[in-house]
């Protein structure tokens, strides 16, 4: 309401999929948006390091 227009909601993480189950106000569900964001900041970051 503040936003003057809806706002998305995104669960993540290791129990996200028992809220995204259990509520119709999310939006999307993925369960590696924190960790692929982590990894894209490193990457960005440290851009010579090899990856495995």
């Amino acid at each position: 309401a503040e936003l003057g227009e809806k706002a998305a909601v995104i669960v993540t993480g290791g129990y996200a999929d028992i809220f995204a189950g259990a509520s119709a106000r999310i939006d999307h569900f993925d369960p590696t948006l924190t960790i692929d964001g982590l990894c894209l900041v490193y990457q960005r970051l440290f851009p010579d390091v090899s990856q495995p």
